[in-house]
């Protein structure tokens, strides 16, 4: 699950020159910025249809009609 902590980690190793990416205890060397940018806009999107909802939050209901 993403986050916004990794988001901001990820934006500002794009305003470094090492391309190196420090989060919970672990590092990270992109090959270029665009494989840098390429995870950051993975990142958006999954917090963008996670939407602030866990999987626990989401609830399925199943109706049957029938006409007798």
């Amino acid at each position: 699950m993403a986050s916004h902590e990794y988001l901001q980690a990820l934006e500002e190793a794009l305003r470094s020159p090492e391309r190196e990416v420090m989060y919970q205890g672990r590092k990270v060397t992109y090959d270029s910025v665009d494989d840098l940018k390429k995870r950051i806009n993975m990142v958006k999107t999954s917090l963008a249809s996670e939407g602030g909802k866990t999987s626990s939050s989401i609830r399925t209901f199943r109706v049957n009609v029938s006409k007798l």
